[in-house]
């Protein structure tokens, strides 16, 4: 036999002697150990577990079990176990947030979730050591009663699906003697914030969120159970772009008997309001409600109170509007979600469906067709909302408990399915006010305005806190969006340190801008101000200010010589205050934003004194009178004169003067429009002819009775004198160069001559003369 083969039969020998010995030791060592029945392996991860029962307990024996039976299911792995996990094994502890069951705190895990058996280190591999991770405190929960059981059973029974909030065990704070629930966190908070804070999501984002949250919901459903408080706050926007479901503790088998009803008000189905079980049918109410929030980027019924009023009217067909268009297959399916009878609306698989086809490779032909007709303007009118709404005081996104009785039953609007391209329909979609304050006509037209008000100053307020100036504020610049009022028209922001403009250089709608505006200095905070104030006199009067003249040099002079649009009807004096301390001619004198803010949201929360002075405005108003003009809103008759221009455009001014108040201002407290103020505005001076220098031009300056009365923006005599520019005694005017007497036509006699004819009286500014230093 050659030395090779030889040497070839000793290795194999030795290589057999080597198997006989491992098979051997692992024979001795099986001997001890029974095979797992269920996955007939020795190394199942159950015998692990349980080899460790003895070293852990929670103090309380339903938690106990309730985790060794998770634990005891885990023959193939270990992902869906919970586990027992000592206080201390947290640290950087932090308080999240409150919600209607319990609080949510942040800290940081040291040993991380369970992997894998380690048969070297003969322990348990683990991931996302020191990682973040979330501990919930339900309400009560010392003694780990049913509400906390329940939670944790629910939670469980969906545990395992990627877009529902993934439960890792449970903990107990020492001091506290609470239990607490380790879930995974959510960096990035709910999806609520989310939007609030990204309002620029294209659509394919949102319509991924939505199938996220579809794709969770169906799993629920498909455990045979529902759950019974979805909303945005909800729901979680996590690290890895995918949408969570969290709070799962309501969650129910179907029809399940509770008579109370919980959760947020504007997510309810109406059927529950009204005080039916719950099925899985109210959970596509609430999905539908999401999608409407999702898609436009704010919260449902965000401006109104949650209180039983709005529970009528969503139970009589009210669903919240879009501010932006939206395709109609969208709508659509959401108009089939908010039903109000169950059985017409979709499933959760059927929505899944539909929502994964639209995402397909996004090559869903329709909806690529609708979004392209819609164009790019949709983005920015959406951020116009966003970038200025402000939340009702009393619209409450925490989920609370309800009990209303005697509401209607759930109905659609007549009209619900007759049109896509919204919810609902313009005409549906506003609420009338309550009116509990008798019913005087200007008391609703007075709450609206406030309201509006108050939005404008709330967006306004936003941009001044980012260090940013509007510099063309005027009432074409704001929308009426739905319930709420948003400002449009950024395009000439800037900011602060950046709105240096040229001398004597100004864009904007002339009777909007501040008199340091016209003269040539720098926009400031205090300018946007002015133009507020002037929108406030807008809102309230109904009328464009300085509607019946032209708007040229000689208007611009008026102004800085504290000339301001006038009532024509009895104003609440505190509402004339705070437009008399915007349109002040002394910009440091103005309020900001924020103060005008802080006082129409006091008007709106505690109304009692302007209530009073609305009262008793409208009982001034509506007396008989003599006066020629009507004592009705201005708005609903007037007639804009034809070179009254409210559109922007570059202004040019040249020696205009210094801004001052008028120095009778707010003398009269009639309120009405005199005659001598009619006169004043139809005896005009050609501006384009006076010349100024700026050496003798005066620091702005507050005159001493600017703020004596409350009852206008400025009295009669100031606007009569504002016109009278010119000192007759001065004028050289002979009896050669003047025309010859006549009467005005006779024909009416109703005033000594027409208001057609007072205006046609206007002074030849050629039989002036004036020097080149413009002196008479």
């Amino acid at each position: 036999m050659s030395p090779l083969i030889k040497k070839i039969i000793k290795g194999v020998k030795k290589l057999l002697d080597n198997l006989r010995k491992k098979l051997k030791k692992s024979s001795s060592s099986h001997e001890s150990q029974e095979m797992c029945e269920i996955c007939n392996d020795f190394d199942c991860n159950v015998k692990y577990f349980k080899r460790n029962f003895k070293n852990w307990t929670s103090g309380n024996n339903d938690i106990d079990l309730f985790i060794q039976n998770t634990q005891l299911s885990a023959h193939y792995n270990v992902d869906d176990i919970l586990e027992w996990i000592p206080y201390d094994k947290f640290y950087n502890i932090d308080y999240i947030s409150k919600g209607g069951f319990g609080e949510v705190y942040k800290a940081n895990w040291i040993d991380g979730i369970i992997n894998k058996w380690d048969d070297k280190i003969k322990n348990w591999k683990r991931k996302d050591k020191n990682k973040f991770f979330a501990l919930k405190r339900l309400n009560d929960s010392k003694n780990a009663k049913s509400d906390f059981m329940n939670e944790i059973t629910s939670h469980y029974k969906v545990n395992s699906n990627s877009n529902i909030i993934k439960l890792y065990g449970i903990t107990q704070d020492p001091k506290t003697e609470h239990y607490l629930m380790v879930l995974e966190y959510a960096e990035n908070g709910n999806l609520r914030n989310y939007l609030i804070k990204n309002n620029k999501l294209n659509w394919e984002n949102k319509i991924s969120f939505l199938n996220d949250i579809a794709i969770g919901l169906e799993y629920i459903h498909e455990k045979e159970i529902n759950h019974q408080n979805l909303h945005t706050g909800n729901l979680l926007y996590m690290d890895d772009i995918r949408i969570c479901i969290t709070d799962i503790g309501l969650c129910k088998p179907d029809d399940t008997n509770n008579n109370n009803v919980y959760g947020v008000l504007p997510y309810i189905a109406p059927e529950i309001l009204q005080g039916q079980n719950y099925t899985k049918a109210a959970d596509i109410y609430s999905y539908g409600i999401i999608m409407y929030e999702v898609i436009s980027g704010l919260p449902p019924f965000y401006d109104v109170c949650h209180d039983e009023n709005l529970a009528i009217k969503i139970c009589n067909g009210h669903r919240p509007r879009f501010s932006i268009k939206v395709p109609q297959l969208i709508v659509q399916l959401i108009k089939r979600c908010l039903d109000s009878n169950p059985s017409n609306r979709p499933t959760i698989k059927e929505i899944t469906r539909i929502i994964s086809q639209w995402l397909d490779g996004w090559n869903c032909l329709d909806l690529r067709k609708q979004l392209s007709e819609l164009g790019e303007n949709n983005d920015s009118s959406n951020n116009i909302l966003i970038f200025s709404y402000s939340i009702h005081s009393d619209a409450i996104y925490t989920s609370r408990l309800f009990n209303f009785n005697n509401l209607p039953a759930p109905k659609n609007l007549d009209n619900y399915y007759e049109k896509n391209d919204d919810i609902i329909t313009m005409d549906d979609s506003g609420f009338i006010p309550i009116d509990t304050i008798d019913n005087y006509s200007q008391l609703d037209i007075s709450v609206t305005s406030v309201c509006c008000l108050e939005d404008i100053i709330t967006g306004l307020e936003f941009i001044h806190e980012s260090n940013l100036i509007h510099r063309d504020l005027h009432i074409g610049n704001i929308l009426k969006l739905k319930y709420k009022t948003a400002i449009t028209d950024m395009g000439l922001s800037c900011k602060l340190t950046d709105c240096n403009t040229k001398k004597n250089s100004a864009y904007g709608v002339l009777p909007y801008m501040a008199p340091e505006i016209l003269q040539g200095q720098n926009y400031t905070k205090a300018a946007d101000i002015y133009s507020f104030g002037i929108i406030m006199y807008e809102v309230i009067s109904g009328s464009y200010p300085f509607c019946d003249e032209g708007h040229d040099g000689n208007l611009a002079i008026k102004i800085c010589q504290g000339y301001r649009p006038s009532f024509n009807i009895k104003v609440p004096q505190l509402i004339v205050q705070l437009i008399k301390r915007c349109l002040d001619a002394d910009a440091l004198k103005r309020p900001s934003a924020e103060e005008i803010e802080d006082t129409l949201y006091n008007w709106k929360n505690d109304p009692v004194e302007l209530l009073a002075q609305i009262k008793e405005a409208d009982e001034i108003n509506n007396k008989p009178t003599n006066s020629r003009i009507p004592l009705i809103n201005l708005g609903l008759s007037y007639e804009t004169h034809s070179e009254a221009i409210y559109t922007s455009r570059l202004l040019r001014f040249d020696n205009l003067p210094k801004p001052k108040n008028s120095d009778d201002y707010y003398i009269h407290n009639d309120n009405i429009i005199s005659a001598e103020f009619s006169v004043s505005l139809s005896q005009q001076i050609d501006a384009s002819r006076s010349k100024i220098n700026d050496n003798n031009l005066h620091k702005p300056k507050t005159s001493n009775d600017y703020y004596k009365q409350s009852d206008n923006i400025i009295n009669v005599k100031s606007s009569a004198s504002l016109s009278q520019q010119i000192d007759v005694s001065r004028l050289d005017i002979n009896d050669s160069n003047l025309p010859e007497p006549k009467h005005s036509d006779f024909e009416q006699n109703n005033d000594i001559i027409s208001m057609e004819y007072s205006e046609s009286l206007r002074i030849d500014i050629s039989q002036l003369n004036i020097n080149e230093d413009g002196e008479l």
